[in-house]
């Protein structure tokens, strides 16, 4: 997961927001910034980022509401302050020349410069193209790389001063394509390698210390990570399975000596009831080790995310305890040995259905989980979340309360304070827009 920086080292962070209508953090904020598109265009809050400098990127989608299969990608900056410094689209006249429909999926900040990664589709056609728009600080757009075909998903990492990018296309019936590319910072391709299957699902790609890539995907039953080096050689493709259960991987970190963490689950053939697992996989593929994350009062436990930091595995699973309800527990897991050190679980409320959103890690390798709660009885016509501070060992540490909010991404400002960004929800509301508020230091 991406680092969050100057977070200050005592807390850990899960904020907790209701679906419909969900929550933002604390009781009181230094600022929020509600955003539109143009000519009553609706907005849907995708991904962001905060820099060293204390500046905000977002990025997702603007539509009209009527025309739903129809939305443009936007990226906004603002200041430390809640200030717009610029907003930008991605449109048909840098990429096909003719309109276009897209979703900004991921943003990056690296070496000064930001990276958004998405989606784009030509209305009225089948094809489609996995997209990198890159950018200064100054909102100019210095280029755009897009790979043409039908991706079902896409991922990027970037560091070592280039783009790594996988993504799954669909080609036929049965035929499916994994295409994991290195582009330079000048948005050349280094080199491009594809593999076909049978069936397949991207999971994440990951860039390691020394240039390699980590790709992880699977099929109904089996998932698989593919290493490639640094000049696109392919090193190996270890798949792992569980006799008579499917092995489904969701979420991959690395840490500093490039051992590979996946948090996903296990699900019994002809059964609906999962067990979440962690594995550690070392550079070659091997397991180091493997261990459930489990809850006596859940009957059925989903792996979501994963991060790493300074000898600990975090895992956010998503458990369920009745038809309709469910909580979040966040795990601390020993690197070395697999041990669970700690569990700490967030509920939203009775008849709540709690889903962990975001899982990012500050600088001090404290981890901070967004977690979206579906209220089923409405309160004061509306729908409650709250937002729960974790210390770093587990124990308890303040809660809020917000209302009316869909938390979709967080992130650390310098002082400290909390920077979360999602849609309205409030009942009533007419207008889906996206809302990013700054919260003050604990």
């Amino acid at each position: 997961m991406d680092k969050i920086k100057h977070q200050p080292s005592r807390w850990a962070l899960a904020i907790t927001g209701a679906l419909l209508a969900v929550a933002c953090t604390t009781s009181t904020y230094d600022w929020r910034v509600d955003f539109i598109g143009n000519d009553g265009e609706e907005a849907e809050a995708a991904a962001m980022v905060v820099d060293e400098a204390g500046n905000t990127y977002v990025t997702g989608l603007v539509r009209q509401d009527n025309q739903l299969q129809q939305p443009r990608w936007f990226i906004n900056k603002y200041d430390p302050n809640g200030n717009t410094l610029w907003t930008q689209r991605i449109d048909g006249t840098v990429l096909f020349g003719e309109e276009v429909r897209g979703r900004g999926k991921q943003i990056q900040v690296a070496g000064g410069d930001l990276y958004v990664l998405g989606s784009l589709a030509v209305p009225g056609s089948s094809s489609s193209a996995m997209s990198v728009a890159k950018y200064n600080t100054d909102g100019t757009r210095e280029w755009v790389y897009q790979l043409p075909g039908f991706f079902l998903n896409i991922d990027f990492d970037v560091t070592n001063n280039a783009v790594y990018l996988a993504g799954s296309a669909y080609i036929a019936e049965d035929q499916y394509r994994l295409h994991t590319l290195k582009l330079g910072a000048d948005a050349s391709v280094l080199w491009h390698n594809q593999s076909d299957y049978s069936k397949l699902i991207l999971v994440d790609v990951k860039a390691d210390s020394v240039g390699g890539t980590f790709v992880t995907f699977r099929d109904d039953l089996v998932s698989t990570v593919a290493y490639t080096t640094e000049t696109g050689s392919e090193a190996w493709e270890q798949s792992y399975s569980v006799t008579e259960k499917s092995l489904e991987f969701t979420d991959t970190t690395l840490d500093t000596s490039n051992n590979l963490y996946a948090v996903g689950h296990e699900i019994p053939v002809n059964s609906s009831s999962a067990k979440a697992v962690v594995y550690k996989i070392a550079t070659d593929g091997m397991v180091s080790w493997n261990v459930p994350v489990n809850h006596s009062l859940f009957y059925s436990i989903y792996g979501k995310q994963v991060a790493w930091s300074n000898g600990q595995v975090f895992a956010a699973v998503n458990g369920a305890k009745l038809p309709q309800e469910g909580d979040v527990l966040l795990a601390g897991i020993n690197d070395a040995t697999g041990v669970i050190n700690w569990k700490r679980t967030f509920n939203g409320g009775v008849s709540s259905i709690d889903t962990p959103s975001s899982l990012k890690l500050t600088e001090n390798g404290e981890p901070v989980l967004l977690v979206n709660s579906l209220i089923m009885v409405p309160v004061a016509g509306g729908y409650t979340g709250r937002a729960h501070i974790t210390h770093a060992d587990g124990s308890d540490g303040p809660t809020a309360t917000v209302s009316s909010f869909n938390g979709a991404d967080v992130g650390i400002a310098p002082d400290g304070g909390l920077v979360v960004m999602g849609n309205n929800a409030a009942i009533g509301s007419d207008l889906f827009k996206v809302q990013v508020y700054k919260f003050p230091a604990e």
